[in-house]
């Protein structure tokens, strides 16, 4: 080997020594846990700078094969050290927002996108933007907001589902939360209710087969309906209907159904009236 050999040798090789030690003292810090990494950050460095070496090999280009390696080393150092305690939060369209990078000397370089900067698909309910921490966040339309074809529920427009479904979806009990029926429209009339009174839906994917209760409250006089199946198509089986737990003493609403698990309940709460003034304190619980 000549010295020039030699030389062209050693250079790559000092400066992946000095990319290892620049990043030791922040190693150092997550190994004793006083640092959190963000797993996937890292994990996309890891990633990237490992192609990077690999295409420089292939393209025998040693010197920036030998750096780029060392800089996918140390950052799979990291996510290795930080894997029990980092940060594993990490939403789908984050590396919209966030294309961060290893600056060679062992550090992650921010490359945010402008806090409020569009980011993904819009779903018609809603379009996500960046954040100033240059994470994806979610806008969401409420639920049983009006969008083409149908209304919104959980941020997706569901075609054919009608305004005003579901206001609430319910995936585990207990579950208590405020409902109201102002300027909402009729969704389902119960054999206990007045004809054209506003609906609250709440929509209940029953968790697991059991025999559960639903207790509304407030308006001053509250009614409650189940019926089976989802709020979208409105002429589901009535499973029961109740105005007053106890007749002129108690007005709060009550029912207790035995469900199976996996099935979808749709909780329409409301007034004894029409006039579109309910509202009140509506709790699911299993008994």
């Amino acid at each position: 080997m000549t010295p020039a050999d030699a030389a062209a040798a050693a250079v790559p090789t000092a400066a992946a020594l000095l990319v290892i030690n620049a990043s030791w003292g922040y190693l150092s810090e997550v190994r004793a846990r006083t640092a959190d990494p963000r797993l996937a950050s890292w994990a996309i460095f890891t990633a990237a700078l490992g192609v990077g070496a690999a295409g420089s090999a292939v393209a025998r280009q040693w010197p920036s094969a030998c750096l780029t390696a060392a800089g996918a080393v140390t950052c799979a150092a990291i996510l290795a050290a930080g894997w029990r305690h980092g940060d594993r939060e990490f939403g789908r369209l984050d590396s919209a927002c966030a294309a961060d990078t290893c600056d060679g000397a062992g550090s992650c370089v921010a490359h945010n996108l402008a806090a409020g900067t569009a980011c993904g698909a819009s779903s018609g309910c809603g379009q996500p933007t960046c954040s100033a921490s240059g994470t994806c966040e979610r806008h969401d339309a409420a639920n049983g907001s009006a969008c083409t074809g149908g209304s919104c529920a959980v941020g997706a427009c569901v075609q054919g589902q009608r305004v005003g479904c579901p206001q609430s979806v319910v995936t585990a009990v207990p579950f208590q939360g405020n409902w109201s029926s102002v300027g909402l429209p009729n969704l389902f009339t119960g054999s206990c209710q007045s004809a054209r009174t506003p609906d609250y839906a709440v929509e209940l994917v029953v968790p697991a087969t059991g025999r559960y209760r639903f207790e509304a409250t407030g308006s001053p006089d509250s009614m409650l309906t189940l019926s089976r199946g989802a709020c979208a198509a409105g002429n589901g089986t009535e499973i029961g209907c109740n105005d007053d737990i106890t007749d002129g003493t108690n007005r709060a609403s009550r029912l207790d159904a035995m469900l199976t698990a996996g099935d979808t309940i749709t909780v329409y709460v409301s007034e004894f009236g029409d006039e579109g003034t309910g509202a009140g304190t509506l709790k699911i619980s299993a008994l």
